[in-house]
């Protein structure tokens, strides 16, 4: 699988996650909002590790995600759309705290990550198609520039600041080019 095919599993999955485990948020918040994510892990860790380890590792990687998750920055909650990226990262960050105390390195851990995001796309693929164009159309192009743009203008203290890569819609659909601005004293 190349990067751009990965990338757009990954996008389509995340969009599932967001619009599947966003809809039940909303009528239950008292569920997790990343519980698809604990839930792909476990499958993961469970095909390679068996029952014990990974019901540990799911553990520990919980208990690293809720240490680290009062300490992501606050770059305005909802209102920024990058803010689930940070959560994402911090749960990456979590699992692979859990697996690097048990030796393992960061390949490997890119690797489960990497399987993760299969098992989370493990749907048809039309529907991760329609899923792929509802949460990554143009629409949400024009809001990634439109928050590329808000960045810009340095409101909370910890954000990162953006700016827009418009592609040729072939070999690169668009990017962003991400700074956090706490970079320079």
């Amino acid at each position: 699988m190349n990067r751009r095919k990965f990338l757009k599993i990954s996008a389509a999955t995340a969009g599932a996650t967001i619009i599947g485990g966003g809809t039940l948020y909303t009528m239950s918040k008292d569920s997790d909002p990343l519980s698809p994510f604990f839930d792909a892990t476990q499958k993961v860790f469970l095909a390679r590790f068996g029952d014990d380890l990974s019901a540990t590792l799911i553990m520990e990687t919980k208990q690293a995600y809720e240490a680290l998750f009062p300490k992501i920055p606050y770059t305005g909650g909802k209102e920024n759309i990058f803010t689930e990226w940070l959560n994402y990262g911090a749960y990456y960050l979590a699992m692979f705290q859990a697996l690097s105390a048990r030796g393992h390195n960061i390949d490997d851990a890119g690797a489960l990550i990497f399987e993760t995001y299969n098992v989370m796309a493990d749907y048809p693929r039309w529907f991760l198609s329609i899923v792929g164009c509802f949460k990554y159309g143009k629409k949400y192009e024009e809001k990634l520039k439109d928050a590329a743009a808000a960045s810009q203008q340095r409101k909370y203290p910890e954000d990162f600041v953006s700016s827009f890569i418009a592609g040729d819609g072939k070999n690169f659909d668009y990017g962003l080019d991400i700074t956090c601005k706490r970079h320079r004293a």
